[in-house]
């Protein structure tokens, strides 16, 4: 199917790579249809197939803290049909900013993904250690400049 988009322009999106949450994401109730847009840097792009001006800015959470461990609780392991822990794929909205010193991304609150079935929930972990607004350098952002740019994108 052929989604526009604010952000990308028009894209072709497959059946299998649509992204569907079984609970819609925090503070965006009806947005349940996305794409995962992988433009080649650490953030990639969780794209509204349901609003083509939502775009969330996502990076993978052991790309940016090695020692970052979850336990997925059974209620969501269920919902979203885990069988296999290689099955999951673990996402964190981050937040850009001007800076590149200024980039968080919200630990407490992964978007936890079934790879084999496309099913998604944003989850809220009960560790209160864990970060919401966890600061990180993405390595592959070498500029404050391209900070801004992907910021601006996003505006």
């Amino acid at each position: 199917m052929k989604i526009e988009t604010s952000m990308f322009g028009t894209i072709d999106v497959l059946e299998d790579q649509e992204i569907r949450f079984v609970q819609a994401m925090i503070g965006f109730p009806g947005l349940v249809r996305f794409v995962l847009m992988d433009t080649g840097g650490a953030i990639k792009w969780l794209q509204s197939l349901d609003d083509e001006a939502v775009v969330f800015p996502v990076v993978d959470p052991f790309g940016i803290k090695a020692d970052y461990d979850v336990e997925i609780p059974t209620s969501d392991a269920k919902a979203l049909q885990l069988e296999n822990v290689d099955d999951v794929q673990l996402w964190c909205v981050t937040v850009l900013a001007d800076s590149k010193e200024e980039v968080r991304a919200n630990l407490r609150a992964p978007i936890v993904l079934n790879q084999k079935t496309g099913k998604a929930r944003q989850i809220v972990l009960p560790d209160n250690d864990l970060p919401i607004r966890y600061r990180f350098l993405p390595e592959t952002i070498e500029s404050n400049k391209e900070v801004a740019d992907y910021a601006g994108a996003n505006a």
